[in-house]
Order: C-alpha cells, then sequence, then structure tokens
C-alpha cells in the first residue's frame, strides 16, 4: 500500500463563497538531465547534471489543478497521482509516476497571429561525429543518415510530501506579500536583507507559475 494522505493541523478558515482546495505536495527525487555546454550549433557537448523538482496538485495561486511540475534548469514533467481509500476509509497514494523532461515550444498554426506555447519533448540536432558527452556511450541516437538527435527523456521517481487546505483568500495574501517584496527588489535603497527576501520572492512566483500547454 503507498503512503497514506498526510494534512496539516492548521485548518485555513473559509469564508462562504470562497474556493477551497486541498494542495498536495510532492518532491520529485534527484536525477541525472543532459546539459548542453557548447555553444557551436550542431556540436553539442553534454555533461548529466542532478537535479529535483517539486509537484504541487494545485497552483496556489489560481487554486486550479494542474499535472505539470515546477520547472528546474527550463524543463518540466507530467506527474499523474493516484488516490485510492482504504477498509478503514483513509486515503493512500495508489500509484504516483512522473513523465519523461518537456521543453515550451512556441508554434505559429491555424492562421494565429500570436504564436502558441506548447510543451515538447527534448533534443538536439547534430551531424553525426560531432557530438561528444564525458561518461556515457549511449546518449547519440542514431534518427536520420548522417544526422543524430540527442534526447533527454530523464524522469524522476515521486515521493509524497504533506498535503495542507487552502483557499482563495490565503493565496491572495501569499501574493500581495510577494508583490511588496519584489517591489522592494526594486529600490535599492532598501536594506540588503529585505533585497533578498525580494530575489527569493520574485523565484518562488515564477516557480509557481508552470506553462500550460494548449
Amino acid at each position: 500500500m503507498g503512503k497514506k494522505l498526510e494534512v496539516t493541523d492548521k485548518q485555513t478558515v473559509v469564508m462562504r463563497g470562497t474556493k477551497e482546495f486541498r494542495l498536495d505536495q510532492f518532491l520529485l527525487k534527484p536525477a541525472k538531465r543532459l546539459k548542453n555546454k557548447s555553444w557551436t550549433a550542431n556540436a553539442p557537448k553534454f555533461i548529466r547534471e542532478i537535479h529535483t523538482h517539486f509537484y504541487r496538485s494545485h497552483n496556489p495561486r489560481t487554486g486550479e489543478t494542474t499535472d505539470l511540475c515546477i520547472q528546474t534548469g527550463l524543463h518540466w514533467h507530467k506527474v499523474k497521482v493516484e488516490w485510492d481509500t482504504d477498509e478503514k476509509g483513509e486515503q493512500y497514494i495508489k500509484s504516483a509516476t512522473c513523465g519523461p523532461a518537456l521543453k515550451k515550444v512556441e508554434v505559429r498554426s491555424g492562421g494565429r497571429a500570436l504564436p502558441v506555447t506548447k510543451l515538447s519533448p527534448i533534443r538536439w540536432k547534430t551531424m553525426t561525429g560531432t557530438s561528444s558527452n564525458e561518461d556515457d556511450e549511449d546518449i547519440i541516437n542514431l534518427d536520420a543518415e548522417n544526422v543524430d538527435w540527442v534526447y533527454d527523456d530523464h524522469t524522476h521517481e515521486v515521493e509524497y510530501m504533506h498535503s495542507e487546505f487552502m483557499d482563495m483568500n490565503t493565496s491572495k495574501q501569499i501574493m500581495d506579500k510577494n508583490k511588496a517584496q519584489i517591489s522592494n527588489a526594486m529600490d535599492r535603497s532598501a536594506p540588503v536583507e529585505k533585497q533578498a527576501l525580494a530575489a527569493t520572492a520574485i523565484k518562488e512566483s515564477a516557480d509557481n507559475a508552470p506553462a500550460q500547454e494548449s
């Protein structure tokens, strides 16, 4: 049986008409991703870089459900979690899986004037014999004559952390606090510690806004 639901003791007081949601939080455990350290077109040089992600079942700012983890290294993963209920009526995780790495690309289709953001597999094009890797012999996959496509399709093990109840009022308070801290970052006369807090808020605000697939 998978890990059981763990809800924090602090329960949010919800006003009538306010949207309440349960935020489930997960860790995508350390795994290696491909990182291209070359500046030469069609001649990538790769290293393996260990990284992690966090996944939240809902966007804390909007309360909307999402299947995308928080981005790290300019990529995302789709996460699928299945809950079940045991004989005592307690919820537990039946399965939690992480899909391959995805990157954000902009495409134009259907005569649209503005590009549409899509999520696409991560790959690099390289001419045969020009690519290099330092610690793996199986990175290069021959896709066509004289052309290699290098794919980064790594995944992660998914570990459940905890759950908590939130409401839109609470989310708005968090966002207002972040905005104030970001405003302090723009004021270079502010104390250094306030600028540091603002930098953290800017990162958290960006992390909490994963790309949405159209």
